[in-house]
């Protein structure tokens, strides 16, 4: 287990080097190892992603990069309104 955790890590950063979003890197470190991943994005009170994308943009791009790999997408800690704001149409 503990080769395979450095194993995605090698393969993160790779990614990371790469991508505009880390989740993108995460996703496609996992997806090279066939692990299942869920990924989870922080958003400011305006609902859009510290980078200024909204929830939506992000997961578009993340979906679009890594044939859709990831299992799901989570939210961190944040009031309702916020979130809804930055799902646009997504709901």
């Amino acid at each position: 287990m503990q080769r395979r955790a450095i194993a995605m890590m090698q393969e993160f950063r790779e990614h990371l080097d790469r991508e505009n979003l880390p989740t993108i890197g995460i996703a496609l470190a996992a997806r090279s190892l066939s692990i299942p991943v869920v990924l989870s994005f922080s958003v400011e009170i305006d609902g859009r992603l510290p980078t200024g994308q909204s929830l939506q943009e992000a997961i578009e791009a993340t979906d679009a990069a890594t044939d859709r790999h990831p299992a799901y997408y989570m939210i961190n800690c944040a009031f309702p309104t916020h979130v809804l704001t930055g799902l646009g149409r997504c709901v």
